[in-house]
């Protein structure tokens, strides 16, 4: 069986001031979406919604994020699942 895999190594993508590097996304096939993250403090989309799930993992720094109306504050370990 043979199988195509995709380097997206060096991919990034700059939108509303952040850098988002593909790890695993809507459009390599997946249902959920992974992308290595970093912006400045206040960046960040406004709320939105996808089609798919997407999961947040904080490394450095802090991220609030909005799931069902909720604003959690993550920091350092914490993580958010975002359903679709």
């Amino acid at each position: 069986m043979s199988e195509t895999v995709e380097d997206h190594a060096n991919e990034r993508f700059y939108v509303l001031g952040e850098t988002l590097a593909p790890m695993l996304t809507n459009d390599m096939g997946s249902a959920v979406e992974i992308f290595d993250t970093s912006g400045p403090t206040g960046g960040g989309p406004p709320t939105h919604k996808h089609a798919w799930e997407e999961v947040y993992v904080v490394t450095k720094g802090v991220l609030d994020v909005t799931v069902n109306g909720k604003i959690t504050c993550l920091r350092p370990g914490g993580f958010a699942h975002v359903p679709a």
